[in-house]
């Protein structure tokens, strides 16, 4: 059990110790390559206030990339390398005594800020003394020379303009999503107004229906008022009389005749109405909903830019 506690504690710290590349990081940071960086280490040399550990970690942090702050978990982690002539520009370079005893001890520690390939394999370092003095030297010098151990390399160039354009790409996607969903905005305020336009309209005919039915209800009491009186006349009354009152109800079947044609035009203008007014509702609904996904949408990119 006691072994197996080890295992995850040291699986933990080699996850841990990892280089964490954050594309928002990298697209963020001051420098933006690798040999930015290195010229910004070279501008530091004389007196720190860090050791080795937090010197290298400090300058990684130039180019947005988070590694260990000690010499052993750098050591430990990144990509290791093992022979000497493959290292490249910004690994970290690690080395023995020198005296033939302890070689996988670490003595020194150093970051190549230049390779040179002729007359032989060699490279230029930027290091930190135990004293705290920020120098450069050579690999073909006391202290380096012989004393190779290993180097971990954390990133590249070419894996620090992926991230910058990957980062760039999703800055890009989240600005056409956002004017998306402002041009959806303006067609959804758009569409609220023409479905409550519609929706005015549609009441007004409503309205108008029930006018008409009145008027036709009335016109029809009135045909019927006429037609009782009609009924109603005795004999005794002169032809005058009748006459008059059969005019009234020739005048009240005109009218009723009128009021049911305007009863039906009124019909015909508010199915239409409502027809049109379910039509803008539905169109207003959708739009509604397509700007609610692509709001979603827009969230989740913004997510992503605030998480990278």
């Amino acid at each position: 059990m006691k072994k197996l506690f080890i295992i995850a504690t040291m699986l933990a710290a080699a996850i841990a110790a990892s280089a964490a590349l954050s594309n928002k990081k990298v697209a963020n940071a001051n420098k933006k390559s690798i040999d930015e960086m290195l010229s910004y280490a070279l501008t530091l040399q004389g007196p720190t206030t860090l050791n080795a550990g937090q010197f290298y970690a400090e300058l990684y942090q130039q180019v947005g990339v988070d590694i260990p702050v000690s010499t052993d978990l750098q050591a430990s982690s990144g990509k290791k390398i093992k022979k000497e002539n493959k290292l490249e520009k910004g690994d970290i370079v690690f080395f023995n005594a020198g005296d033939g005893k302890n070689k996988e001890n670490i003595a020194t520690s150093a970051i190549v800020y230049k390779v040179n390939e002729k007359p032989t394999f060699n490279y230029d370092l930027i290091y930190v003394t135990n004293d705290n003095q920020v120098k450069i030297s050579n690999s073909n010098e006391p202290g380096f020379k012989g004393s190779f151990i290993r180097g971990s390399h954390f990133v590249s160039d070419k894996e620090l303009q992926k991230a910058q354009k990957a980062y760039a790409t999703l800055v890009e996607k989240a600005k056409k999503q956002d004017e998306k969903v402002k041009n959806l905005e303006e067609k959804a305020k758009k569409a609220q107004s023409k479905a409550e336009e519609k929706d005015s309209k549609m009441k007004s005919a409503q309205n108008a229906v029930a006018d008409a039915e009145k008027a036709l209800e009335s016109a029809a009491k009135e045909v019927n008022t006429n037609s009782e009186d009609i009924q109603n006349t005795s004999n005794n009354q002169s032809a005058k009389v009748a006459e008059k009152k059969t005019k009234q109800l020739q005048k009240s079947l005109q009218q009723k005749i009128k009021a049911e044609e305007k009863l039906t035009k009124a019909k015909d203008k508010e199915i239409s109405a409502t027809k049109d007014a379910n039509n803008a509702k539905q169109d207003f609904e959708k739009i509604k909903n397509e700007l609610k996904a692509e709001k979603s949408k827009a969230e989740d990119l913004h997510k992503a830019l605030d998480a990278d």
